[in-house]
Order: structure tokens, then C-alpha cells, then sequence
């Protein structure tokens, strides 16, 4: 079976909100009290939290969205090298 037919599976499978309606809500309008910042978003800093917490309501299981394919998911693992911050006076 192939990659995209197992990814396919897997997320239609597990495709559920783990917390409530109304958090999500204001998780995905960006309306919850750690908001103006967009750390705690669906399109914010940590998108990881976002898969786990509001899968469904964020989108992740829409397909015409996400692309679940084996070259995204290699490439999605790939650790990319942080740029170094330069520090004032330097």
C-alpha cells in the first residue's frame, strides 16, 4: 500500500478535536486570552500544539489543504538549521 493511501487512512481515522468545541473556537479565531501574540493558534509558533489540541477545527484533516504525501513528510522531518540571533554590539 502505498504512502499516501496510508497517510490517508491514518489522519481520516484519528480525526477528532481532543479538547471542546469552544476552546477550539477560540483557538482557531485566534480569540483566547494568550492572544495577540499567535503562539496559541492554528497558524501560530507551534503548530505541533495545534495538531494535538484542535486537529479537526485547524484543518489538519482536510486534504484539499494538507498535502499528505511521502516527499512533504521527509521534508517535514528534516531539521532545518536555526539562525543565530546577533547580539547588540557586535
Amino acid at each position: 500500500m502505498a504512502y499516501d493511501l496510508i497517510a490517508r487512512s491514518l489522519v481520516s481515522e484519528h480525526c477528532f478535536d481532543r479538547y471542546g468545541p469552544k476552546f477550539c473556537d477560540r483557538y482557531v479565531n485566534k480569540t483566547d486570552v494568550f492572544e495577540p501574540h499567535n503562539t496559541w493558534s492554528c497558524d501560530g509558533e507551534n503548530p505541533q500544539i495545534a495538531f494535538r489540541t484542535c486537529r479537526k477545527s485547524c484543518g489538519y484533516c482536510n486534504f484539499s489543504v494538507v498535502q499528505y504525501t511521502l516527499d512533504n513528510a521527509l521534508q517535514a522531518c528534516r531539521v532545518q538549521p536555526v539562525a543565530e540571533e546577533k547580539e547588540d554590539g557586535d
